[in-house]
């Protein structure tokens, strides 16, 4: 589970559950009698019940698994669905200033919370223009319906084939028949449940945890809550300039505020740009500056013998597809005007000329620190989801049937 922001109160002092050890059992341990298993050998019926899922079982299972609020896994739905660089990453904070460090542009905010029977149930709008929205038909579900309420609805996201053709199926649907089809959808169900395990399906977990979108449709902003009847619209964007966050962010302090003496916590998830496609066309865009710095100081050998002594950076074709790069990219790749024009004004200069080649070196190397910055954080997710994916189930029957077989669960027993 990932960590969670939370509001403090004059109450959590006194009122805030605390960690506690298990409690031993009243009953004397002398009068717990335990049985060893008759035999060693598993029956088959055992191993059945024990076996890692496999591809088939999660494809055929009806069911929609619950999942953590993990950015790492809900990185991974969308990655499965098709959908190109967008980042889920978590916000410890409702502040501004936190929403303001976030990647532009912010395409929606999740808000994660424990669901409760009083949740707000007040009407939403009928009249909601283009905008895409379906209903949670499902248990279990909330994760891909607040990922698709968001990437469904915002510009410029490449979705992918299945996803853009399932958006054209579903556009004339009416809200409900379009969760049905979400929830009937093997594609879409088979990814969200690829994280399941054989104990997931057996386990029904009563603090079910709920998920609310936010985003901004045709100049308004807009809460998407699959387990409403219809979408709330909270209000218009006034200008270009107003980030939309400004406008939810009242929206989302008010349902912390509403449910804060029945929670311990809640999680906050945003939907950005990707930052390893933003880190790989600036380090595009900074090489091609180079090469045009070089390519007007050619003549110059004075400049030449200065920058022969450095080693050279993303000059061989092989060191960029590192980051995704094709020779092409760095050819066809633009930079500003005014970067033109302080080339042409220092290319007479050779000082000049040396300092701003030594300041654009810097500029690539930060590109390239931040883009490897990013893949390993990449990385760190995808050996998260390796083990969320683990099932552990037949080593851990195994491990406690040889402590039964040695007769160590009694003694255990005994001395707890």
């Amino acid at each position: 589970m990932s960590n969670s922001f939370r509001i403090s109160s004059p109450k959590d002092t006194d009122d805030a559950p605390s960690e506690r050890p298990l409690r031993r059992s009243s009953r004397r341990a002398a009068s717990i009698a335990v049985k060893p298993p008759e035999a060693s050998v598993e029956t088959s019926s055992t191993n059945e019940a024990l076996r890692p899922l496999t591809t088939t079982d999660i494809e055929e299972w009806e069911g929609w698994v619950e999942l953590e609020s993990e950015p790492a896994f809900f990185n991974t739905i969308l990655q499965d669905l098709g959908v190109k660089d967008v980042k889920v990453q978590e916000l410890f904070s409702i502040d501004q200033s936190w929403l303001d460090t976030l990647l532009k542009p912010i395409y929606g905010l999740i808000f994660l919370f424990q669901y409760t029977s009083d949740a707000d149930e007040s009407e939403g709008e009928d009249e909601t223009g283009s905008l895409w929205f379906a209903n949670q038909t499902t248990n279990n579900a909330c994760a891909t319906f607040a990922l698709l309420n968001i990437v469904m609805n915002a510009p410029n996201i490449e979705l992918g084939d299945k996803l853009r053709e399932f958006k054209k199926e579903t556009k004339d649907l009416n809200t409900v028949l379009r969760g049905h089809a979400v929830s009937n959808n093997k594609f879409m169900r088979s990814i969200h449940n690829s994280f399941t395990r054989r104990m997931d399906h057996l386990n029904a977990d009563l603090c079910l945890e709920h998920a609310v979108s936010h985003t901004k449709i045709d100049g308004y902003v807009w809460e998407l809550d699959g387990l409403r009847s219809k979408p709330h619209r909270i209000g218009p964007i006034a200008s270009q300039e107003t980030c939309w966050t400004n406008i939810a962010r009242p929206q989302i302090e008010g349902r912390i505020l509403q449910y804060e003496e029945s929670q311990i916590a809640f999680n906050l998830l945003a939907l950005c740009q990707r930052p390893a496609a933003l880190h790989s066309r600036s380090i595009a865009q900074v090489a091609a500056t180079i090469r045009f710095l070089k390519d007007q100081m050619k003549d110059n050998s004075e400049f030449a013998d200065l920058i022969n002594g450095q080693l050279p950076v993303l000059e061989n074709p092989a060191d960029l597809s590192e980051f995704n790069l094709l020779p092409s990219d760095i050819e066809n790749a633009t930079f500003p005007n005014a970067i033109k024009a302080e080339i042409s004004r220092v290319a007479s200069n050779i000082d000049e000329a040396y300092d701003l080649y030594q300041r654009l070196v810097v500029d690539l190397k930060v590109a390239i620190g931040e883009h490897r910055a990013e893949m390993i954080s990449l990385s760190v997710d995808e050996q998260r989801v390796k083990d969320r994916k683990k099932d552990f189930g037949q080593a851990l029957h195994r491990w406690v049937q040889k402590l039964a077989e040695k007769g160590v669960l009694e003694e255990l027993i005994e001395n707890s």
